[in-house]
């Protein structure tokens, strides 16, 4: 890696590992970001699938989606996840590396993605970008236009079959 690089993970167990073995590679030191966790479920942390299902109220197909209470108690809404992973990306993306290695959640990374092409919040209340465990996404701005594009989305080719 280039020294005009940066590490940035958020900082909970498994992301953490995986920031920390590719900065071993790379010989860079993981910047922890408690901005780039994954979404909170509150009283649903660690619950089994069927105590959260019983209780989870999916949001409206119309309507209020952003800021819609899912029925768990101490959950983060969709809106402020969103502007606390919009607030680390704001961190990241005003940081000097020009070359910059993010490791977050698959929902996190709609965020991220997102923040990245420069969606404004409520344009997010139908997004998704899907992301598997251990995928690859290459965020490209161009040195002429400054304009950023998605250039690879969800690359799992380096994790074999």
């Amino acid at each position: 890696m280039q020294p005009d690089a940066a590490l940035y993970s958020s900082d909970l167990r498994r992301t953490a590992q995986t920031a920390a073995a590719i900065g071993e590679q790379l010989d860079l030191q993981p910047i922890w970001l408690a901005e780039l966790r994954e979404k909170s479920y509150g009283a649903g942390e660690g619950k089994p699938d069927a105590w959260f299902r019983e209780r989870f109220v999916p949001p409206p197909l119309d309507g209020e989606r952003m800021d819609h209470d899912e029925g768990l108690e101490g959950a983060e809404r969709k809106l402020q996840w969103a502007r606390r992973v919009y607030a680390g990306m704001e961190r990241i993306l005003s940081d000097s590396p020009r070359q910059k290695v993010i490791v977050t959640h698959g929902g996190s990374a709609t965020l991220v993605i997102a923040r990245w092409i420069g969606m404004p919040l409520d344009a997010l209340t139908h997004a998704s970008f899907t992301v598997d465990s251990g995928s690859i996404t290459r965020l490209v701005e161009d040195d002429y236009f400054h304009n950023r594009t998605v250039a690879h989305l969800n690359d799992t080719a380096h994790l074999g079959s």
